[in-house]
């Protein structure tokens, strides 16, 4: 209860009277349809053989019996994990980091103009999606969205563009939906989409700004100053001296050319 209530999570007691303490978890679990059955560890057995019981039980349903995931927690070591009936591909918490992981090399890849494993990256994203992660999913989708770009496949690349922006259209404020929002609006200004562009990098602008994501700030005012042309070049000044002071030489190439091109139409 006491680490519930540390989460901000409210904890109600249920007190089940039973004869065989395993029945009476599954038959409870089965019965408020839960998701997940968590339970500590037995002084009198290891984990593995207190998670083979608690699954001996189940098997004694009747059916159709109830699916959910069996979690035995220890202070000590990482818990163990178990599907009980026919789930889905899921991730568990370690395979989620490793998917983040993924992800996070896929950034440094893209901005070291190395080439993508598009096939991992999409596979990274489904994973993500299954496991609930849905900002990270749609960070995955939006990276395979600029690399797809980048090899001038331009409608391929506004399709996931598009449906990483569906993933975080409801989502809080966050990183992951920041990012979206800066790069679709990106994408946007280049296909001259500029009523787009202008929604959606005034509010990833916005995000970044109050999450103090500076090098998403620099993309932003990067993208807005130089659609907007010479009326609103001192944005993209901004976006570029932040740049600079962030030594962020993917955004500093963008600015540079960028103001270049507004200098050349004047």
């Amino acid at each position: 209860m006491s680490l519930a209530e540390k989460q901000g999570k409210s904890v109600e007691l249920l007190v089940v009277p039973a004869v065989d303490p395993y029945d009476a978890m599954v038959q409870t679990a089965a019965k408020l349809q839960a998701a997940r059955l968590v339970t500590g560890v037995s002084s009198r057995m290891a984990s593995e053989e207190l998670a083979r019981n608690i699954g001996l039980a189940w098997e004694q349903l009747p059916p159709p019996r109830h699916a959910f995931s069996l979690e035995v927690m220890d202070p000590d070591r990482p818990s163990i994990f178990v599907n009980l009936g026919p789930h889905p591909p899921r991730l568990w918490p370690e395979d989620v980091e490793r998917s983040l992981i993924v992800v996070r090399r896929a950034h440094v890849q893209y901005d070291g103009n190395l080439e993508l494993d598009a096939d991992g990256l999409a596979a990274t994203r489904d994973r993500l999606a299954t496991a609930g992660r849905t900002e990270s999913a749609a960070e995955a989708e939006m990276l395979l969205a600029r690399s797809i770009w980048a090899r001038g496949r331009g409608a391929l690349a506004h399709e996931h563009a598009d449906r990483a922006l569906n993933l975080v259209r409801d989502s809080s404020p966050s990183a992951e939906k920041a990012t979206v929002l800066v790069e679709y609006a990106r994408l946007a200004m280049l296909a001259a989409d500029y009523a787009r562009a202008e929604a959606f990098g005034t509010e990833g602008l916005a995000m970044a700004e109050a999450l103090g994501l500076d090098r998403l700030r620099a993309s932003a005012l990067i993208t807005l100053g130089t659609y907007r042309g010479a009326s609103k070049i001192d944005m993209l000044q901004q976006g570029l001296a932040l740049a600079l002071d962030l030594n962020d030489l993917q955004q500093i190439q963008r600015g540079y050319n960028n103001l270049a091109e507004l200098l050349l139409r004047r």
